[in-house]
């Protein structure tokens, strides 16, 4: 039941938003509630992840993808897609000078606009303006990429710290499953993807969030934090888990169904 669900809401955007932010945080239940079904759902969220186009539907993919990878080889799944939805580095571009003074007179100067005739589908004539400006930023290869166009474009800054949490998560459990180099090269390269999201993050972002980006780039570039895993993994998963656990026993619906059938 749950798949059909994935593939039909979670690629709405806009209107269908709340459709979509309700179908995830619904799977995250599921994901918890019901342990036998962590492996596919979390395989599926890999495979749709360059579907879903809302940004707070991403942030909750994130952290599934994150938070229930166990394995290596579910670890190893994770890390790439997440890799491969963020796209090559850098993120964002830093304008020169000269760049920010073209692009400060050419909004001075409106948009740029063209008319020409065409051909209606009854034989008449009738014309078509177009906008080059808006040709021009429609998004094109790597940018189309929901992941990364929402990185760069919704300001979502909590979504940049999610990530970095994830990508921390998986390097560690790495090591956990003593893939030593598999840990290594995911650290590295977990390093230069927060790099790049601390990068683009505006004067205005939320210093919880920011604090939060360095502080999973501090654990996977100093050696002695993750001499013993046990305090690092602890707060990176265990804590958060259990968090999300002492939620659902208040609040979760499905969870007092499935304990009601238990006691029946």
């Amino acid at each position: 039941m749950i798949f059909p669900l994935m593939d039909s809401f979670l690629q709405f955007e806009k209107k269908g938003s709340m459709a979509s932010l309700e179908t995830i945080i619904f799977i995250r239940e599921v994901v918890e509630i019901y342990p036998q079904h962590r492996q596919q759902i979390v395989k599926k969220l890999n495979n749709i992840l360059d579907e879903i186009q809302n940004h707070l539907v991403l942030r909750v993919a994130v952290w599934i993808i994150g938070e229930y990878a166990i394995s290596q080889e579910e670890v190893d799944a994770a890390f790439q897609a997440l890799k491969t939805n963020i796209g090559s580095l850098p993120i964002f571009t830093v304008a020169t000078e000269d760049e920010e003074s073209k692009k400060t007179d050419t909004e001075n100067q409106g948009p740029r606009i063209i008319t020409k005739t065409i051909i209606l589908p009854d034989g008449s004539y009738g014309t078509e303006t177009i906008n080059l400006d808006e040709q021009k930023d429609q998004d094109t290869g790597e940018d189309s990429i929901p992941l990364r166009k929402a990185i760069k474009s919704s300001e979502d800054d909590f979504l940049a710290s999610c990530i970095s949490i994830s990508l921390t998560k998986l390097a560690i459990k790495s090591k956990k499953n003593l893939a030593i180099k598999k840990f290594n090269k995911m650290s590295i390269e977990s390093s230069l993807i927060i790099c790049a999201l601390l990068r683009g993050q505006k004067k205005t972002a939320d210093l919880n969030n920011i604090q939060r980006m360095q502080v999973c780039l501090k654990i996977l570039t100093t050696p002695k934090l993750l001499a013993s895993l046990s305090g690092v993994q602890k707060i990176l998963s265990e804590q958060g888990k259990r968090i999300f656990q002492k939620f659902l026993e208040s609040n979760s619906r499905l969870l007092k169904d499935k304990q009601e059938k238990k006691e029946d």
